[in-house]
């Protein structure tokens, strides 16, 4: 999520933008954006694109969703980011809010949700200031017979790299918002606002302090920009990444057209990249999840031209062929 106020931070990108289209020096910016395309059906050569499924406009409740679950019964748990009450909301696949659970807890930014060993984890992990050193983690048992939901444990972690204070706003790689279940393990993949990968850390128990450790154990590279959520196919063995342009790199085409250029990243077991999918028709991606029929649903947040979604992007047998297809430089 974008922690500053709207209309304060497209302000910014707007005058970032006067002043490069009058050749100014923007320090912000590293090199010229390439401009939003005319035709958003056709994407860059290098990479491959795909057509929408079906898509719900989300309510004004669930607006900043940035976590997102599929249920085996067809329905979907989401999460509200930073400013929004401690709940969790259950979906169809109309957009509609068929329950909220709220929880005893504090969503300082809570931008990650999963199931890991059948309990729904949520990641209070947002850290775009650089002010945090860490992140926080509920665990709640998915019993939803009634209205509120109870954590059964609160645990912390601590970015075992972090550098010495101060970090600047939006230019360090401690911050996250994808938290993702494979298998026996539990991953976050961090935001990547500086670096052109992203650090993949293993969170694991640590009994004797009560906290949770989080250890470094891969890093992505080529990525295009930012990772704001994740989900692993158990039955295709692979991590899809969803994401956007970082915003040094995107400033013409936020600024202008309110264009994040949003994108799939796919990864293998091994976090090695196997192929980057624009996605043109989205907005701020900010979740991802897989459903037991490996359908893949998306949602993003509302943004100035863009209403707040959940849809279907498609199957993970499309997202094989895209890989498979010789239109991408990641083959």
């Amino acid at each position: 999520m974008i922690d500053q106020s709207p209309r304060r931070f497209f302000r910014i990108l707007s005058l970032i933008a006067l002043l490069q289209l009058f050749g100014l020096s923007v320090t912000a910016c590293s090199s010229q954006p390439t401009p939003a395309p005319s035709d958003a059906t056709n994407p860059p050569a290098t990479m491959a694109s795909a057509e929408p499924g079906s898509e719900a406009e989300l309510p004004t409740i669930v607006v900043e969703s940035s976590g997102l679950v599929c249920q085996a019964d067809g329905t979907f748990l989401t999460i509200n980011d930073s400013g929004n009450s401690a709940t969790v909301y259950q979906l169809n696949a109309s957009g509609d809010v068929l329950a909220n659970y709220r929880m005893d807890a504090i969503n300082l930014d809570w931008e990650a949700l999963t199931l890991h060993q059948g309990e729904l984890w949520i990641g209070d992990i947002g850290n775009n200031s650089g002010a945090r050193q860490g992140g926080d983690l509920y665990r709640a048992s998915l019993n939803l017979g009634n209205d509120q939901l109870n954590p059964t444990r609160k645990t912390s972690f601590v970015y075992p790299d972090l550098p010495l204070p101060p970090l600047q706003l939006y230019q360090h790689d401690f911050d996250a918002e994808a938290l993702v279940s494979a298998g026996q393990q539990l991953l976050l993949f961090n935001k990547a606002w500086q670096s052109a990968h992203s650090t993949v850390y293993q969170l694991t128990a640590d009994t004797s302090a009560g906290n949770t450790k989080a250890v470094k154990i891969a890093t992505v590279d080529g990525l295009p920009g930012v990772i704001t959520g994740g989900a692993f196919s158990q039955e295709q063995q692979l991590f899809v990444l969803t994401g956007y342009a970082r915003f040094r790199e995107n400033v013409l085409n936020m600024a202008l057209y309110n264009d994040y250029r949003p994108f799939l990243a796919v990864l293998d077991r091994q976090f090695k990249l196997q192929k980057v999918i624009p996605v043109p028709q989205g907005g701020q991606l900010e979740a991802i999840c897989i459903d037991p029929q490996q359908q893949i649903w998306l949602t993003q947040e509302k943004s100035k031209r863009r209403p707040a979604l959940l849809w279907r992007w498609g199957s993970m047998a499309q997202l094989k062929q895209q890989i498979n297809s010789k239109s991408s430089q990641f083959n």
